[in-house]
């Protein structure tokens, strides 16, 4: 695998995955949190060659939690086990135009409706290791998804700029041993 993301300086890992508390709700930190003197925009990449199966945006107002606007991607079957990996990109700032042949600005409203569904956008596009998806987020109240009248902070249940990254096996949000040999920075 390569690296999530795109960066000349050093990354830090803000949040490795496990319990803890956030918000005041204890929960299952499924993923690592990278970060940056770079307060956000730096590119994130395709780890390998995948389909995107998801762009979704997800946010709670309640408990001022979820991924904001983020990217599934599939792997498919990889390794002697064949497992099926599947990388995940949350606290998004933008797509590369590259991923659905627009900005986000450009979105149509159906678009947009799709985004938002439980469901979310399936561009069923595929992208190659290294490849640029998007731009790093995580700054509430600096990119938004607009619908008007209403718009959506794309950093989600963010405190801060950073890059939530998952490694998934199949559709389970447990960590597999694999998880943990991926170099983070």
């Amino acid at each position: 695998f390569g690296d999530p993301y795109e960066y000349k300086g050093k990354a830090i890992v803000n949040s490795a995955p496990g319990v803890r508390n956030l918000h005041g709700n204890i929960r299952n930190h499924e993923g690592v949190d990278f970060g940056t003197e770079q307060q956000e925009g730096w590119n994130l990449k395709a780890i390998t060659k995948g389909t995107i199966e998801k762009i979704r945006f997800q946010f709670n107002s309640t408990k001022q939690t979820g991924y904001g606007l983020y990217m599934v991607i599939n792997h498919g079957p990889l390794g002697v086990e064949n497992k099926v990996y599947k990388t995940v990109y949350s606290h998004l700032s933008s797509l590369d135009k590259s991923i659905l042949g627009k900005t986000i600005g450009e979105l149509t409203n159906e678009e947009i409706e799709k985004i938002l569904s439980p469901d979310g956008l399936i561009p069923n596009k595929v992208v190659e290791k290294g490849q640029v998806i998007g731009k790093s987020g995580g700054i509430k109240g600096k990119n938004y998804l607009q619908q008007q009248p209403q718009k959506y902070d794309l950093a989600g249940g963010s405190n801060g700029a950073h890059l939530h990254f998952e490694l998934r096996v199949g559709d389970s949000s447990q960590l597999d041993s694999d998880f943990k040999q991926i170099k983070y920075v």
